[in-house]
């Protein structure tokens, strides 16, 4: 993944928890002190906490920040590790490939049905084609890699 992509997609994220931020500390400041919590703001954060767990997925993936239980890896032989380690990736890519077919169709349909948030009437549709995108993402990153670890090999 190219740098600007990675510090875009870093930085989106991390304005996501920005946002998080702001809004829960003005929605405890009013609730508390004005008796008047921020109108929406359980939508605002819901939708910003998807937002941050989506863009993250393909950073986490380009980094191998993702959890891997490695009990075994200290008796495995170097080549069937990394070769266990290949086929993993790949169904991995597999299933997040799949993943982003089905949130193609899903927010198809969101966006024909014209679904929004319930208090501030937020459109859902961009944040699944977010979704889409970044499970698109996931997966070609993780092709690229199991490309380039086979042409190492």
């Amino acid at each position: 993944m190219s740098n600007v992509l990675r510090y875009g997609m870093g930085g989106l994220a991390s304005f996501m928890v920005l946002l998080m931020m702001v809004v829960t500390c003005i929605d405890v400041v009013g609730r508390y002190l004005f008796n008047n919590p921020l109108t929406g703001a359980f939508e605002i954060t819901e939708l910003a906490l998807a937002a941050m767990i989506f863009i993250g997925l393909p950073l986490a993936t380009d980094t191998d920040e993702h959890i891997r239980v490695d009990l075994l890896d200290a008796f495995m032989p170097d080549g069937f590790r990394r070769f266990l380690t290949l086929v993993m990736d790949w169904l991995s890519a597999l299933v997040l490939a799949v993943l982003a077919w089905q949130l193609w169709h899903k927010t198809q349909s969101i966006a024909a049905d014209g679904h929004v948030t319930n208090t501030l009437e937020i459109p859902l549709t961009p944040i699944g084609y977010l979704m889409t995108a970044s499970c698109a993402i996931s997966a070609l990153v993780l092709v690229l890699k199991g490309l380039e670890a086979m042409k190492r090999s």
